[in-house]
């Protein structure tokens, strides 16, 4: 390439929790998922995960990344995406962003109005709840988290394959915000 020349940079591309799951379980998505790994391998794109994803199962940071072994996202260039340090117990040491922005509180908020709009723009834990209400909330504080995590870091293409993201009703609202909500088949169709 002639060094005057400008590369084009990598596009970024962020696998949500659920991608990594079908990629670990060999789900039917996985073969379009292992194409956009390849494609990352290649240099194609910029492979990215969110750190806060294991979260949701109140896992630690160490199974997160014996989870991607598993998902053969353990690779050099595969990145681990720091998210928002708001809440104990979400996230972990030397993978958090210090919070409190008031624009960044208002980003999170707006994302989780569109996905949750039953759950107004409350990001708080409830109160006395059951377990079970702890676990939906955790799963919404995550679902929240992932794609403003993904753009605090570039935006690009978000993969997921969970239909709340997905919706008629809530995909071009996303998309507005700056970036592009993508299918697994989609992202393999884009950047294979």
């Amino acid at each position: 390439m002639h060094p005057l020349a400008r590369e084009r940079p990598m596009p970024n591309v962020t696998f949500d929790t659920n991608c990594v799951i079908a990629l670990t379980k060999g789900d039917a998505t996985a073969p379009d998922l292992r194409r956009v790994v390849d494609a990352a391998a290649d240099r194609k794109v910029r492979l990215r995960v969110v750190a806060i994803s294991a979260s949701e199962r109140r896992t630690d940071l160490a199974r997160l990344r014996r989870q991607l072994v598993l998902a053969g996202l353990d690779k050099e260039f595969i990145e681990i995406l720091s998210a928002p340090g708001l809440w104990w117990g979400f996230g972990y040491w030397n993978h958090m962003l210090w919070a409190g922005d008031a624009a960044e509180d208002e980003e999170r908020r707006e994302i989780h109005g569109i996905l949750r709009p039953d759950h107004g723009d409350d990001l708080n834990a409830p109160g006395d709840r059951t377990a079970e209400d702890l676990d939906k909330w955790r799963n919404r504080i995550v679902d929240t988290c992932a794609p403003w995590t993904h753009l605090h870091f570039g935006g690009g293409a978000f993969v997921t394959d969970d239909r709340n993201f997905l919706k008629a009703t809530k995909r071009p609202r996303l998309e507005r915000l700056g970036t592009r909500i993508l299918t697994p088949q989609q992202a393999a169709a884009r950047y294979a």
